[in-house]
């Protein structure tokens, strides 16, 4: 994305600055990459789910980059 005052994606992102006491600015431009496989069990009754994201924002006011990492599980019977 492109465009003036634009801020992180990530809402996990901005809660570990905001613990860090690290303040976020905005950016002129955002690239996010994210890739996520999914692991199926009994059929769609369950499921494990891992991702990986990496953004990075910059401009005048920030240049953040950021790799957040997870894994659920969910189930449904």
């Amino acid at each position: 994305s492109t465009g003036d005052s634009l801020k992180s994606t990530k809402r996990i992102v901005q809660r570990v600055a905001g613990e860090e006491s690290v303040t976020l600015g905005t950016g002129d431009i955002n690239h996010t990459l994210y890739a996520g496989l999914n692991y199926y069990l009994c059929g769609n009754n369950a499921k494990v789910m891992v991702g990986a994201e990496h953004e990075t924002l910059s401009g005048a006011a920030t240049d953040l980059e950021a790799t957040t990492l997870w894994a659920a599980f969910r189930m449904y019977f």
